[in-house]
């Protein structure tokens, strides 16, 4: 080990208590996931915030090496090379904030889960015909590793935030479009079937079924070691979804309440049935117009609008109607009013 590592890793013990909790905000995308980042995690003094829109550039460097250790890399990077990444993730928190020791850390990426599903260029592939993300066991026994390697300091807890089954995959739909595509999942009808199929290799489907994906993250990280957030109650109830938020990290309650109402940070009404296509943006703007022409003179134009069905919805939610009853049980709640029980 270097003499800069031994000095961050002796660093980070004099600065931290032995039961730090780190939080990881794991998604799911298309949940409110930039709001909490920008409207909350990142302005709140009750937490230390690493994750995305950190406002720090350095934190965000750790962070970004932290969750591309978590994703890639086997248990035998932990062993041999993660003391020096956990080292630079608690020394991160130091930077911020001399005295995070005393606070709760907070990393908030959504692209953990993301990475299951099969639209994502850096995770898809194929196999037998099939276009699929990253293993969800893989996944799960990353998180395990990285529970015993890559946060020395304490202990680890997940916030879950998730969203009914259908509007996510026609919200997901929309954002992914020009990664999904050139692979003919031009439509939601055809995304979701690749997705919601239940052969195994349809990864997304598996990391659909919540109460299954809870069970196997506590499994991993511990009893009672996952918060779930309903995307629902953010857009509707928001209280309801702060409490479990700042019942486990301690964040303002008042505070958190008044930025979500800010006209910024205004969430979509979960009721709405479509979804804009996200086709044209950044750096590929040239490229994707080009696209579009070529596919105008070809009619085969792509569309501006991702549409729900009823029987789509019906169907999706179909699939997971006995998950989402059990999740129910678990949250000790009523889901069937946010369209969670078919």
């Amino acid at each position: 080990m270097s003499d800069r590592t031994s000095q961050m890793d002796t660093h980070s013990r004099k600065t931290h208590k032995t039961d730090s909790l780190l939080y990881l905000h794991i998604g799911f995308p298309k949940t409110a996931s930039t709001t909490l980042q920008r409207a909350i995690f990142r302005n709140d003094p009750a937490i230390c915030y690493l994750g995305k829109s950190s406002l720090n550039k350095k934190t965000d460097a750790v962070c970004t090496k932290f969750l591309e250790s978590l994703l890639w890399s086997s248990s035998r990077f932990w062993e041999t090379h993660g003391q020096a990444t956990a080292a630079e993730l608690i020394a991160a928190a130091d930077i911020i904030n001399p005295s995070s020791g005393s606070k709760p850390v907070v990393i908030s990426a959504e692209e953990i889960l993301a990475s299951t599903f099969p639209s994502l260029q850096v995770a898809m592939r194929f196999h037998q015909g099939r276009l699929v993300g990253l293993d969800p066991d893989v996944l799960i026994e990353r998180l395990r590793v990285f529970a015993l390697h890559g946060w020395t300091a304490g202990k680890i807890r997940i916030l879950l935030t998730i969203r009914r089954q259908d509007h996510f995959l026609a919200s997901y739909f929309a954002q992914t479009f020009l990664w999904l595509h050139k692979y003919g999942l031009n439509t939601l009808e055809a995304f979701a079937e690749k997705v919601t199929d239940t052969n195994y290799y349809s990864m997304g489907g598996l990391t659909l079924n919540y109460s299954e994906l809870i069970d196997r993250l506590e499994e991993a990280l511990g009893p009672g070691s996952v918060d779930v957030i309903l995307y629902e109650d953010l857009q509707k109830n928001p209280q309801e979804a702060l409490k479990i938020i700042s019942g486990s990290t301690g964040i303002n309650m008042d505070s958190a309440i008044k930025a979500l109402k800010a006209t910024s940070f205004k969430l979509r009404k979960s009721e709405e049935n479509s979804w804009k296509v996200n086709r044209y943006q950044g750096k590929g703007l040239l490229k994707h117009a080009l696209q579009h022409l070529s596919r105008t003179l070809k009619r085969q134009e792509n569309p501006r609008l991702v549409t729900l069905t009823d029987s789509l919805s019906m169907a999706i939610m179909e699939r997971y109607h006995q998950s989402n009853q059990r999740m129910a049980e678990r949250l000790g709640r009523d889901l069937r009013s946010l369209g969670y029980i078919s």
